[in-house]
């Protein structure tokens, strides 16, 4: 099973910003450069599976959204994608369960707040805390 760590804040909050800082260096130094990291303003995920590297784990959907598991096209057959259709990532809607499927979670962090949303049938399991101003 996927295992992963998340962490979702607005990046305009010094607060919050100085927090994801100071628990993102303790992360690293206690997981190592071996796990995929993927990073944008606001937003911190790493992939905690064992043997999985960036490309496996996470899917695009779009400034300040990603995807982490794997994710299919509702529309087509075959490999699992590594980038959302540029439909969805280009009008802000991705990621959007009716236009995918799979077994995935879903990061969002932008100036209308943070997202976080799982697919449809929850198959990865997603415990989540508040801490100061973390999600």
């Amino acid at each position: 099973m996927r295992s992963y760590f998340a962490m979702l804040w607005a990046e305009a909050d010094p607060e919050a910003s100085w927090e994801a800082a100071r628990l993102k260096q303790r992360f690293q130094k206690k997981a190592g450069p071996a796990a995929p990291v993927y990073e944008q303003p606001g937003l911190f995920l790493a992939d905690l599976t064992p043997n999985t590297n960036a490309g496996e784990s996470f899917v695009s959907a779009g400034p300040g959204r990603v995807m982490m598991g794997t994710v299919f096209a509702s529309d087509q057959q075959g490999s699992a994608l590594r980038q959302m259709p540029q439909r969805g990532a280009a009008d802000g809607t991705a990621p959007c369960p009716a236009d995918v499927w799979g077994s995935y979670v879903a990061f969002g962090s932008g100036p209308e707040g943070q997202t976080l949303q799982t697919d449809p049938a929850a198959s990865l399991p997603c415990y989540y805390m508040q801490r100061g101003r973390l999600l």
